[in-house]
């Protein structure tokens, strides 16, 4: 049996207020009643599992049942989740798991911080793919967009290194991100799909509004996370 860490005996309280960043350090303030936190300590963080090709296509392609194995083709740069990938993992092999309303991040080639998918269901995944799963208190969606900010991006790309462009684990889990209290959060959440949505109506109506699309949602994200 695994011995257990000092950190592991923490409570969650506990484990967030050791990883609190010093108010000198602080990117930008927050409001009083906010605080900036590194994302492991709301968010349980880990990689999946690689698969060769040979043996993908022997074992897990075409199974009826299973978890739906995810590689980093599965998501779209727009967030969009392919889940018909024809490729399932069975009970009763070992596989990491990302339960459902869990965020998978790409963290490593070309795709790294680019490829952010929000799951409605447990999967499987690639090791190229980070989960990032919430602890109690986190609004699942408020972390999902956090993610997508500009402030997250920000650290994760000045953590890039290597050929390919990847971000280990422990630096991933090393970036500090915007916290709110979890009614706020809700209410954040809310704000933000409803902003999106009346963008995508308008989407559809002005070619002006797709043009900008992107930057306005930038825009609006970092308005959320700066209270």
């Amino acid at each position: 049996m695994a011995k257990k860490t000092k950190n592991s005996n923490l409570s969650i309280e506990e484990r967030l207020e050791q990883a609190l960043i010093p108010n000198w350090d602080e990117p930008y303030k927050l409001p009083e009643n906010w605080c900036w936190a590194r994302v492991d300590a709301v968010a349980s963080i880990y990689t999946g599992n690689s698969i060769n090709e040979r043996v993908k296509e022997e074992k897990y392609t075409g199974l009826s049942e299973g978890l739906i194995y995810l590689a980093t083709k599965d998501i779209d740069f727009d967030s969009t989740i392919n889940y018909e990938t024809n490729v399932r993992i069975p009970d009763t092999d070992k596989f990491k798991v990302a339960p459902k309303f869990s965020t998978l991040l790409c963290i490593e080639g070309g795709s790294a911080g680019r490829k952010i998918g929000y799951i409605t269901q447990d999967v499987c995944f690639v090791n190229k793919l980070c989960a990032f799963v919430p602890h109690a208190k986190i609004n699942p969606k408020y972390l999902y967009y956090v993610i997508h900010s500009g402030i997250f991006k920000k650290q994760f790309d000045a953590k890039k290194h290597g050929l390919i462009g990847g971000v280990s684990i422990k630096e991933v889990s090393s970036i500090y991100i915007p916290l709110a209290p979890i009614e706020q959060q809700t209410q954040i959440v809310e704000l933000i799909e409803s902003v999106f949505y009346k963008l995508s109506e308008a989407a559809e109506k002005s070619q002006e509004v797709v043009d900008g699309f992107e930057t306005r949602k930038a825009a609006i994200l970092h308005k959320a996370f700066s209270g």
